[in-house]
């Protein structure tokens, strides 16, 4: 059986500081890139697994000039572009769904 979680406890964090605001995310997960290993003499083509993309994780919600850690923390990544440990949190347990 799914188990269904209430988005109300959701939250996404960069390190251990939580972004203020948001309200969704789209984590579309990994892919594994499939190639063609058929031979001539092979009565059927057959597939072997490539290198694996890592995917995207996509999240919005509102800026909010009063979060002067989480949001802050976007700004300069945009501006800077550093590797940030980001984290999202389905319910409020301390392992992440997803993470960088």
């Amino acid at each position: 059986m799914t188990t269904v979680y209430q988005g109300y406890l959701g939250k996404v964090t960069i390190g251990v500081t939580t972004i203020a605001t948001m309200n969704r995310w789209n984590l579309p997960g990994r892919r594994n890139e499939i190639l063609e290993s058929s031979a001539f003499t092979d009565a059927f083509k057959t597939f072997v697994y490539g290198i694996t993309e890592g995917g995207q994780a996509e999240f919005s919600g509102f800026f909010d000039d009063t979060d002067a850690t989480g949001q802050a923390l976007i700004t300069a990544a945009y501006t800077g572009r550093p590797a940030l440990p980001i984290c999202a949190f389905i319910t409020a347990t301390a392992t992440p769904s997803f993470s960088t």
